[in-house]
């Protein structure tokens, strides 16, 4: 089994996840990766994603594992000169197992950019200390309320530079797989609260962890 890490940025953030898995699909036929077949009356190239990204977001740390015995260096340059701008795989690795991505994903770590307008201190502190924190979004035209309080792990904020040319980092560590909290939601409901409601932001996913918040990459790679 093959096992990968990859980015997703720039203009393949707005890539939604079902044409990325037939990007990758067709990125392995192309460059000739032997993949192994699923069975049945409708065999497909085994391969398996961790949680889909939002449009929008960017990462540095998405998964995929292939059911192949290929040489792992050999596959991720080959790859890498089939795939679509903007998505670079970044480490190979080879296990005997699937590790199921997917069901291993518990939490990630997001850094959230603010470039405008002027930003201010939101009190991140505050929401740690609440047992409840209630968040309303939007989704399929209608809008939702939600208690996220359980799926906040972490809130961090870099001091505010004196410049007006450089921005502060947020740093959030939230729920990610079947329990789910999307950071660009919980970033928009935070600047509301203060305000900034039409300030723009964006939003890159940085590190990804088991149910003990282990790094995927230690665990995997």
């Amino acid at each position: 089994m093959l096992l990968f890490k990859y980015a997703k940025v720039g203009s393949a953030v707005y890539t939604p996840h079902l044409v990325l898995m037939h990007s990758f699909t067709m990125a392995i036929r192309r460059c000739g990766l032997s993949v192994r077949f699923s069975e049945g009356f409708n065999p497909h190239e085994r391969i398996f994603f961790a949680p889909p990204l939002p449009i929008g977001t960017a990462s540095e740390c998405e998964y995929f594992s292939v059911d192949s015995s290929e040489n792992p260096q050999d596959s991720m340059k080959r790859l890498n000169g089939s795939l679509q701008e903007g998505v670079t795989i970044l480490k190979a690795a080879e296990r005997a197992e699937n590790p199921n991505f997917a069901a291993v994903s518990y939490a990630a770590e997001y850094e959230i950019t603010q470039s405008s307008p002027p930003p201010c201190v939101i009190d991140l502190k505050n929401i740690l200390a609440q047992d409840k924190y209630e968040i309303s979004f939007e989704q399929k035209g209608e809008t939702v309320k939600k208690d996220v309080r359980g799926l906040i792990f972490d809130l961090k904020i870099s001091e505010i530079p004196h410049s007006s040319l450089l921005t502060p980092n947020y740093l959030f560590t939230l729920a990610c797989g079947n329990q789910n909290l999307r950071a660009d939601r919980l970033m928009r409901h935070l600047l509301k609260s203060v305000g900034q409601e039409d300030a723009y932001f964006t939003v890159t996913k940085k590190r990804l962890f088991d149910k003990n918040f282990v790094d995927i990459d230690t665990r995997f790679f």
